[in-house]
């Protein structure tokens, strides 16, 4: 599903967001067991409930918030994937970018340390710079250029 949205064009990316989620839902509710099952059923309900609240009570400081919410939602496959992916090597090892840069880094909060993310996926967002410095300092060398 992720893979899919890398290939795509920028308009595509950003106008297939909320596609994108419910592909994303779709998938994981399809390799989920019984357990993963009943979270991902609770989630969706109490957010279920919760919009239905928020919006019978017209409260109209929650509403804009959980507007905001759902576009923000479904600019998810634009910065999560696509920025990542686009036009990186298929057949490479390392189908992502990361950034080096202290400055691009704080403008993006940190989050681009997409290569250290698929060598240690089981790393923490918040330990991904560590990481980096860590491999880094080790000579460790990314095959792509970092930014």
């Amino acid at each position: 599903v992720e893979g899919a949205v890398a290939k795509q064009t920028l308009g595509q990316a950003l106008l297939g967001g909320i596609i994108f989620t419910l592909r994303i839902h779709r998938m994981g509710w399809h390799y989920a067991n019984t357990y993963q099952r009943r979270w991902i059923a609770l989630e969706l309900s109490a957010n279920v409930l919760w919009l239905s609240f928020i919006w019978l009570s017209h409260n109209h400081m929650l509403q804009v918030f959980s507007s905001l919410m759902f576009i923000a939602y479904g600019l998810s496959a634009f910065f999560a994937v696509w920025t990542v992916h686009h036009d990186c090597p298929e057949q490479s090892w390392n189908p992502s970018r990361s950034l080096r840069s202290a400055w691009k880094s704080a403008l993006c909060y940190g989050m681009f340390f997409h290569s250290e993310h698929h060598l240690f996926p089981n790393v923490p967002t918040c330990h991904l710079p560590i990481l980096a410095k860590r491999l880094d300092a080790a000579g460790f060398q990314l095959e792509r250029t970092v930014c």
